[in-house]
């Protein structure tokens, strides 16, 4: 199974409710307060990034592991295993119903659905959360324009997903993104992420050609959300409290399009140079030249 589907095959319906985690769920992803010196840990991986919009916060995706995918995928076939006759005897239920309704000359509006099978099975996973929107509330500094903001998780390979506010997915990248890997023991330097919504006319450079889209854009509940990312470079500016630590700027790979059904909306991430570009639909990997695939065939 390509691993984006397992990844939001594995609970990412939390970003609507999260509900109780299983204890031996992995944590979620914490964000640090600057209350003093900063002790990183060895078997967690650090984000740092600056972002321009305090009430809106990035969602993260974490590539599940082989192993965590193999433990979904045995998990799944049980739960398949001890449902399938319940499912039998409902399908056939369904049919009898319909056939009586047929010889009685009714119509018959109830889905019939389909012969019970692993491929069809709907089935939620309890035991993993890794697409999580970010509580931009404990900030490690902040200023009248931006916030800083550090985050505890993981290691692993993250996709940058979309954009949320407190746990609602809101507008995803599905139509291109990023992903990048973060180390234990480290701080990936993000750099500055900018969000504005689609409709108004940003004056970020590098969300100019991604606004400006007017009232067709925007509604008066949820607005699509637009996002680009400065990546760090040697002028990035650094917190006073992180200048001895291991900070590693974010190796960014573009990412194709994939499909996420529990977000209000659908976006892009707006192009990087020399990492992320489009060609009309297509997204495009700029390290390579050639078009980044799907992540969901």
């Amino acid at each position: 199974m390509n691993k984006y589907r397992a990844a939001a095959l594995m609970l990412c319906c939390h970003l609507i409710a999260a509900p109780v985690v299983a204890q031996e769920s992995p944590p979620r992803i914490r964000a640090i307060k600057a209350k003093g010196p900063v002790s990183l840990r060895p078997d967690r991986a650090y984000l740092l990034f600056r972002s321009d919009a305090p009430s809106l916060s990035p969602v993260f995706l974490r590539i599940p592991t082989d192993a965590e995918t193999a433990s979904y995928e045995e998990a799944r076939r049980n739960a398949f295993i001890k449902a399938e006759p319940g499912l039998i005897r409902k399908r056939q239920q369904l049919l009898a119903q319909k056939t009586e309704a047929e010889k009685a000359g009714l119509k018959f509006n109830k889905p019939i659905p389909p012969v019970p099978s692993l491929d069809t099975f709907d089935f939620a996973y309890d035991k993993i959360i890794n697409a999580q929107t970010v509580g931009m509330g404990s900030t490690f500094e902040r200023s009248d324009r931006d916030r800083t903001m550090l985050l505890e998780a993981l290691p692993g390979d993250y996709v940058l997903y979309g954009i949320g506010w407190n746990d609602i997915f809101e507008t995803c990248f599905c139509l291109g993104t990023v992903s990048f890997p973060a180390e234990a023991g480290k701080i990936t330097d993000m750099g500055s992420l900018f969000i504005a919504g689609a409709g108004p006319q940003s004056d970020i450079p590098e969300l100019a050609g991604e606004t400006g889209f007017g009232e067709s854009s925007m509604s008066d509940f949820l607005p699509v959300w637009t996002a680009a990312i400065r990546p760090a470079n040697a002028s990035t500016k650094i917190p006073a409290l992180l200048v001895d630590k291991p900070i590693v700027p974010a190796a960014y790979r573009a990412q194709g399009k994939f499909v996420a059904g529990f977000s209000f909306a659908i976006n892009r991430l707006a192009p990087i140079p020399g990492v992320l570009g489009y060609d009309r639909g297509k997204v495009i990997d700029l390290a390579t030249g050639k078009v980044a695939p799907n992540q969901y065939d």
